[in-house]
């Protein structure tokens, strides 16, 4: 989203992919260290923070299909992941 990466969409698209699955090995590392039944007000902080910065995903990719891209599946799959996210809080 900086200016440096303004025109290059495929670069974009790349790293916005790249944040989906560091979200999930993030996920399956807190799963698997259990950090949620240790830490859960940090798991908390950390599953916020990732809904975040997916809101803020969800809307610059919503601006970049104005000009005629599709990212249709990419929206779809944080719009996904924060509903996930945000019914996960409620358990921690």
């Amino acid at each position: 989203m900086s200016s440096e990466l303004q025109g290059n969409i495929e670069t974009q698209y790349k790293i916005t992919v790249e944040l989906i699955e560091l979200e999930q090995a993030t996920s399956e590392f807190i799963i698997g260290m259990e950090l949620d039944a240790e830490l859960p007000n940090a798991v908390r902080i950390n599953k916020q923070k990732f809904m975040n910065i997916n809101e803020h995903l969800i809307k610059h990719l919503e601006k970049i299909q104005l000009q005629g891209y599709h990212f249709d599946n990419v929206i779809t799959t944080l719009k996904l992941e924060n509903e996930t996210l945000e019914k996960e809080t409620h358990f921690l």
